[in-house]
Formats: C-alpha cells, sequence, structure tokens
C-alpha cells in the first residue's frame, strides 16, 4: 500500500523512504508522540542512525 501511494520503494529486503512527509502524514498520531517522546528523551533530532 505505501509503495503503491510512492511512499516508499521496497524490493529484495530493502525499503527507502522516497516521501517522508507523505510517510508521516499517512501515519497515525502515535508516530508523533513517540517522535515526539523520543526526542525529549535523548535529545537531538529524534533520528536513529543507520546500520
Amino acid at each position: 500500500m505505501l509503495q503503491k501511494a510512492g511512499l516508499i520503494r521496497y524490493a529484495r529486503g530493502r525499503m527507502e523512504v522516497t516521501d517522508r512527509p507523505g510517510l508521516e502524514a499517512a501515519s497515525c498520531e502515535c508516530y508523533h508522540v513517540v517522535r515526539r517522546e523520543f526526542t525529549r528523551l535523548l535529545g537531538g533530532s529524534g533520528r536513529v542512525p543507520p546500520g
């Protein structure tokens, strides 16, 4: 569903977010609550480093 909407690309076990604002808009409200808490507790940008 997300790939058909053009928000992600998925192939051979790898996923690429192609439209982050669109993906965030399509997510439920819990995403924003979790992200806000993650940032509050750990500081910084709230991004998890790759790897």
